[in-house]
C-alpha cells in the first residue's frame, strides 16, 4: 500500500474537487450536490474553509497518493454536539485501499488533548464499501434508520457507526 500525504484544503484544489463533485456515482451516497461550474466549486471550497476554521472541526484534508495523484478529502465535522468523520474519494481511486489508509491516518493523529472521546459516522446501507471501511477501522454499527437517507426521491436505510477513542 502506497503512503498517502495530507494537506489542508486550499482554494487551488478546486480543479481536482470538480472531478468529484461532477461525478454522480461519487456523490450519490452523500449529502453533496453535483456542481457543474468552476465557480460553484470555488464557492463550495470557500464555504468549507470558513466552516472548518474552528477548533471543533478537523480538516478538511486533501488526500494525495505518494506520486502526487489527487485521491479525495477527509475530515471531522462537529454538529449537534458530536464529532463526525466523513470522506469522499475520487472514483478513479476507489478499491485501492486509500479510503482505509486515509481513515486510519486521521484516527491515529487525533491528539489525546483534543477532547474528542468518540467519533460517529454514517453510511448508506447499499454503500457496502463505506460501511466496511468503517468497520475495518474499529467503528461499530449502533443503529439503523429505515429510509434515513433520501436523495433524488429515493430513500435508503442509513447506518450509524461509533468509535470510542482511547483517553
Amino acid at each position: 500500500m502506497s503512503q498517502l500525504t495530507f494537506s489542508p484544503l486550499l482554494e487551488s484544489c478546486a480543479v481536482d474537487l470538480q472531478r468529484i463533485w461532477l461525478d454522480h456515482e461519487t456523490v450519490k451516497f452523500t449529502n453533496w450536490t453535483l456542481l457543474s461550474t468552476p465557480e460553484e466549486v470555488a464557492e463550495r471550497v470557500r464555504r468549507m474553509l470558513v466552516r472548518y476554521a474552528t477548533k471543533e472541526r478537523r480538516g478538511p484534508y486533501v488526500i494525495q497518493s505518494v506520486d502526487g495523484a489527487f485521491v479525495g478529502l477527509i475530515g471531522i465535522d462537529y454538529a449537534h454536539g458530536e464529532h463526525e468523520v466523513w470522506y469522499i474519494l475520487e472514483r478513479s481511486q476507489w478499491r485501492k485501499g486509500f479510503g482505509s489508509a486515509a481513515l486510519s491516518h486521521l484516527l491515529d493523529r487525533i491528539p489525546a488533548a483534543s477532547g474528542i472521546t468518540k467519533l460517529v459516522a454514517t453510511a448508506v446501507a447499499s454503500n457496502d464499501a463505506s460501511w466496511r471501511l468503517l468497520e475495518r477501522n474499529g467503528f461499530s454499527r449502533v443503529s439503523s434508520a429505515i429510509g434515513g437517507f433520501v436523495k433524488e426521491g429515493v430513500s435508503e436505510d442509513l447506518y450509524r457507526y461509533e468509535k470510542v477513542l482511547a483517553k
